[in-house]
Parts: C-alpha cells; structure tokens; sequence
C-alpha cells in the first residue's frame, strides 16, 4: 500500500506523512511549503511534492490583509495541481485536506484509488452556523466562510470515499449532516510528550495564578467568552492570550479591555514550552473546535485543562480529574471552572498531575499515523471485498 497526503498548508499533515514515511507506506507529501523546509522542519529526507507559489501567493495577500477573499483560489489552484500529478501516481489511497482536493478525486478514482478527506474541524455547514450566530449575538457584520469553499467541502465529502475526522465531537456534525457514521474514520491527534520531559513541579507560587490561552485570538475560540470571565474571577489572577488577534475580534477587543489580560501575540513554537510550563491552568472555550492540539501540548505539560464542550479534545478528558469540561458560551460555568481552580492549588496539581498521566497514555505522532495506517488498509479491504 502507497498513500499521497495533500495539504494546501502544514495542519498536522506533516507529522502524518513522517509517521506513514517510517512505515514504508507513504508514496509523497504534497504541500504548498518549500520541500527543503518540510525536511529541515521534519529533520526527515520524506517525499515532497512543492508547489511553493501558492503558499508565497498565500501569504502576499494575508500581509495586506486579504487572505480570506483569497481561500477559494488557493483552494482550486492547488487541487488542480494535485489532479496533475495524481495523473503519474501510482498511490493506492489519497488522502487531501477539505476545500483543496476536489478535482482531483474523479481521476484517483478513474485510477483505482481510494480518496481520504482530511477534516479538521467539524462538518463546514455547521462550524459556518455555529460562528456566524456568534457573529450575529456579538453585531460583528463579517463573513464567515465564502460559498464557493462551502459548496467544494461538501461535493468532496460527497465524492470521497471516507472523511477523516479528530474527535467524536466533529464526527456527530457530520451525522448531523446526513453523513453516515459509517463514511467516518475517527482519530485523535498525537502529543509529542517527550518535548516537555518530565512533569513540570508546580509547588505553590508566591505571584499570581496565571491562566494561559493559546491560538488565534477570536470569537471561533471563545475568546469574548473568556474576557467576560476575567471581569468576575476573584483573588491573585491573570490571562496571557498567546496567538495572533483576529480581524474580526479587533472589532470588539476594546470592549473587553481588563487590567489582568495580556496579549502577547504570536509565540514562536521554540518558545511555547517555556510558556505552558509557566502557566497553572489552561483553557480553551472554543465555540467550534475539531479537536485543539493546544489541549494535549497543555496536558503534557502537566496543566489542568479547562475546556468547552464543543471542543473535540473534550473526547480524552474525564471532567474533574484531568480537566473540566463546561456547557459552551456559559460565562458562569467557566467563572465557576476557573475560579474553583484558582481557589485550590491541591486541586490544580493533582488534576495537572492526572492530565501529564492521560497525554502521556495518548500515544505519539508515530501512534496516530500508525493507527490512521490501519484505517486505510481497513478501507482498501472493505472496498476489495
């Protein structure tokens, strides 16, 4: 068996291909990342199939703060690109990100391939609705997805022979959606447990408890959710918000000015470990969320996780020992989560504790491509039989 994974970006596409490359199974990586990053990235010598421009054009377009409007035709331009070279494939399993393989499904197909939709957020109608409404509660008139990617997502799923999701959480929207449970492949993300070592020692501090979040700082995260909160937590407090500031939420972030938040913008992966290490709880209220790796990064690095149940990491969680799970978008259960954490340091390093031991019985990225290695040859049986 030969697999292609295709990625108009770098998602978990990379950790998947080095996994599948370790087996012996993966035929090439298509990215839209220069192929002598990917392998100094990765410190792997993989197959990589570049088309560069696109990812330069990408990023042109987002520094003048366009990059939205240019989604579609990234999209298509690289799925064109993709059903080129599938031409010359001899893969027995193509696996492409949602929105950017659509063309290139019918000649897999005319090949004998079997096509993966790799999806890592829950199904596109329902993470459109479910942030749109945000929009409309918050007064925030801004587009959330453009048709054209909308309509792609949901012929690929159509036309794909199985869509992988990262959590029980985005498997129920698609069934929502008229998708049958059966289509769907199910696979939690890996944590690589060993870049964090051994469980931090948290002992009581003298400074101030310090709640961490990390990703784009916006409404699809929860994060005006989360600021209301900070105005409610009592005692010795602060939020670091580690990520970049939405476009959108730079519309409203005004309003939820506090004296205990911090935004510290983007930090470099190279300098995130120090920063979970730093912290003494993490959260992540996502209003919509396929999975949020940011949850095992926390969990092996010994924090108490603090997340809303329409995160799918909710998935490997059991609320009240290594984490809390709490209604989506309720600011007096995230108040309650947050300060019962605050309010007992016992309670925040045995759940810290409890979290380390649960990432660390996770598996690794190695785990997940092995595990997402067997569903393929699960499907290539059950379409040979």
């Amino acid at each position: 068996m030969k697999v292609r994974i295709s990625a108009h970006g770098r998602f978990h596409a990379f950790s998947l291909a080095e996994g599948l490359n370790k087996l012996g199974v993966l035929e090439a990586l298509q990215t839209t990342y220069p192929a002598a990053y990917v392998k100094r990235q990765l410190r792997s010598n993989i197959p990589v199939r570049s088309v560069w421009p696109l990812e330069l054009l990408k990023r042109s377009v987002a520094f003048v703060g366009g990059g939205q409007a240019l989604d579609p035709t990234i999209s298509r331009l690289f799925a064109r690109a993709l059903a080129r070279d599938v031409h010359h494939s001899n893969a027995d399993i193509l696996v492409g990100w949602s929105s950017s393989t659509l063309e290139a499904i019918e000649i897999a197909h005319s090949k004998g391939m079997r096509v993966i939709i790799e999806r890592g957020s829950t199904h596109i109608s329902h993470q459109t609705a479910v942030i749109e409404n945000e929009y409309r509660t918050l007064g925030i008139d801004r587009k959330v997805t453009s048709e054209e990617i909308i309509e792609r997502e949901i012929a690929e799923y159509e036309a794909a022979d199985a869509i992988c999701v990262l959590s029980n959480v985005a498997a129920k929207s698609f069934i929502e959606q008229g998708i049958s449970r059966e289509k769907l492949i199910v696979n939690h993300l890996g944590v690589d447990v060993r870049r964090f070592g051994e469980m931090p020692r948290r002992a009581d501090r003298t400074r101030k408890v310090r709640i961490l979040f990390t990703g784009i700082v916006g409404v699809r995260k929860g994060v005006n959710c989360l600021l209301q909160v900070m105005k409610k937590l009592s005692g010795n407090v602060e939020l670091q918000l580690a990520g970049n500031l939405s476009q959108e939420f730079k519309e409203i972030s005004s309003s939820f000015n506090s004296e205990n938040v911090t935004f510290l913008g983007p930090v470099p992966r190279t300098k995130m470990t120090q920063l979970y290490r730093d912290a003494d709880i993490f959260v992540l209220p996502s209003i919509e969320e396929g999975f949020g790796m940011a949850v095992t990064e926390a969990m092996a690095a010994g924090l108490p996780v603090v997340v809303s149940d329409a995160v799918g990491a909710a998935d490997i969680l059991t609320s009240m020992k290594d984490g809390i799970i709490f209604p989506v978008n309720n600011v007096e259960a995230l108040t309650d989560s947050l300060q019962s954490l605050i309010d007992q340091p016992a309670l925040r390093l045995s759940m810290g504790h409890a979290a380390f031991t649960t990432a660390t019985s996770l598996g690794d990225w190695d785990d997940f491509a092995l595990r997402m290695r067997n569903a393929y040859q699960g499907l290539l049986a059950s379409n040979a039989g």
